[in-house]
Order: structure tokens, then sequence, then C-alpha cells
């Protein structure tokens, strides 16, 4: 599990963030899948609290971040001040 949470200084979390996490975690399913024969559960959660619009993630990279997400299988949940959290993808196990 990755968490991310958004608050930075004149920063915010990106999609090319995100998608460095989701293929490390990809690669962690396909070792712990290959050396013992285990599928584990993996799954990004991004915390979006910043109080500054300007700092939070935008709509287009939290779309790009579900999308990739799916691609590759990987959990993903998104909440911020605005927001309940929500599992937005769920993968189920083969």
């Amino acid at each position: 599990m990755e968490v991310k949470a958004s608050e930075r200084h004149k920063g915010r979390v990106t999609f090319g963030e995100i998608k460095k996490d989701i293929l490390k975690l990809e690669a962690q399913y396909e070792e712990t899948l290959h050396n013992h024969n285990v599928e584990i559960g993996i799954g990004v959660l991004v915390v979006d609290v910043a109080p500054d619009i300007k700092e939070r993630v935008t709509k287009d990279a939290l779309s790009q971040m579900i999308d990739f997400s799916k691609t590759k299988k990987v959990d993903f949940w998104y909440c911020s001040q605005d927001e309940v959290i929500e599992k937005l993808i769920e993968v189920p196990f083969s």
C-alpha cells in the first residue's frame, strides 16, 4: 500500500509520482507471486488535504491516476476535505 498526502509547500501530488508508485507496487506483486506463489493486495491511497486549491491534485491528474491504476490492476482510493473516502477501483483477485 502506498499512501500519498497532497499538502506540500508550493506543490502537489502529480500523476508521474503516482505512476512510479503504481509500477513499484505492480513489481512487488509480481515478485511475491513468482517467488512465493502468493497473491497480495496492492493499492494507492491519495489523501488530498492541501488547504490551497492550487496545491491539490488536478482533475486531469486524478483521472490519469485512476485510468493507470485500472490498467495495472492496482486498487485506488482518493479522499479530500470536499469528498468522502471512496474506493474508486477494486481489483478482484484472480
